[in-house]
């Protein structure tokens, strides 16, 4: 059952809604992101997509890493990609989102390879070619993040939202950079929860 938000009256209730909940204003209305439900609630506002537009809060500047050369792909790179892999099958369908967020944020206990996330990204992407189904943004997005921290590499965990229609989408980055995303994907999106990765 959802928890009406404007009616609960226990304060343990009432706390648990407040830490895992996230709110975005979007042009169109306002989202709301139940962590502990895995549920959007959508308020639809017309008028205020001007207000939004013109609000101080604007989309971050989200940039792409330049020169990010072919992928050469290692035994190592395999062995990673398919542990991250059966770590998402493992945690994804089984767990609710704020519990993966907060593996999200560990850090990670392996010696950092020398070479960058983007690369390690491209990497990860060329392997994903090769499986005989099609991940979506959650499950790859998730797969990703595990297969840096198992190269000693992390990064936060961007979910962003958007109105009519109702679009969620999220992708990882480093500050502003894009990690195995691409700019124009993402800018159309209103960031609604960024969990910042320990280092």
């Amino acid at each position: 059952m959802r928890p009406n938000i404007g009616r609960t009256t226990h304060p343990a209730l009432a706390l648990s809604v407040m830490l895992f909940t996230y709110l975005a204003h979007c042009p169109g209305g306002t989202v709301l992101l139940d962590l502990e439900h895995d549920t959007y609630l959508c308020r639809y506002d017309p008028e205020s997509i001007e207000r939004t537009l013109s609000s101080e809060h604007q989309a971050p500047a989200w940039r792409e890493c330049d020169g990010v050369q072919p992928a050469r792909i290692g035994v190592r790179d395999c062995a990673c990609f398919v542990l991250a892999l059966a770590i998402t099958l493992v945690r994804l369908p089984y767990r609710p989102l704020r519990t993966l967020l907060w593996h999200a944020t560990q850090p990670s206990h392996f010696v950092p390879v020398a070479i960058t996330a983007p690369m390690l990204a491209a990497r990860f992407e060329r392997m994903c070619l090769y499986l005989p189904v099609r991940l979506l943004c959650l499950s790859k997005t998730y797969a990703l993040l595990q297969f840096l921290k198992l190269s000693g590499h992390s990064a936060d965990w961007v979910i962003g939202v958007r109105l009519f229609p109702f679009e969620a989408h999220c992708w990882l980055a480093q500050e502003n950079l894009l990690i195995g995303e691409r700019a124009h994907l993402v800018e159309k999106y209103t960031v609604i929860l960024r969990s910042q990765s320990a280092t």
